[in-house]
């Protein structure tokens, strides 16, 4: 991530990074974990953080998690990739 985080900065136009934890897809479903490595996407600088399969039942009761300042609701994904 922290190579692709640098390649992008080198870019002469905008691009967005999107860092991808895709425990939940591959039978994974550790939450602790999924949000471990979405902090370690952050902390490289990715601009977009994204879980994809993981569903409002996987965190009922868990709200948000804080990321840096900023409040991160979950959402549902209906189809998964």
């Amino acid at each position: 991530m922290q190579a692709a985080v640098e390649a992008k900065r080198t870019l002469p136009f905008e691009f967005t990074l999107t860092a991808r934890a895709e425990n939940f897809l591959f039978d994974r479903p550790d939450l602790d974990d999924t949000i471990r490595r979405l902090q370690a996407f952050e902390k490289a600088d990715a601009d977009v953080l994204f879980a994809p399969g993981l569903t409002i039942e996987e965190v009922a009761g868990q709200g948000s998690f804080s990321f840096s300042d900023h409040a991160v609701p979950f959402g549902e994904l209906n189809n998964r990739f």
